[in-house]
């Protein structure tokens, strides 16, 4: 009974270790799942910063020609009079 007692411990000390050994791979899978979804949200975030300051560049482009058109405007206004 004692050796069969010895053996049950034993078989239960492997079963908590196979458990630790688990529950640690499980860890870093859940860490590098994690990493995964973070760099894919940090590039979809990076292209749409990326299109916002595209479309930024084109409105204030946009915004400089017709500054220059009403400067030019007023300085022939200004001319004529």
């Amino acid at each position: 009974m004692n050796i069969n007692l010895k053996y049950f411990v034993h078989l239960l000390k492997q079963q908590i270790q196979n458990l630790i050994n688990l529950q640690q791979q499980y860890q870093t899978m859940e860490l590098q799942m994690f990493q995964k979804i973070k760099l894919k949200y940090i590039n979809i975030n990076q292209v749409k910063i990326n299109k916002i300051q595209f479309l930024y560049m084109i409105v204030f482009q946009q915004f400089k020609i017709k500054n220059q058109q009403l400067l030019f405007q007023l300085i022939n206004n200004q001319q004529q009079y």
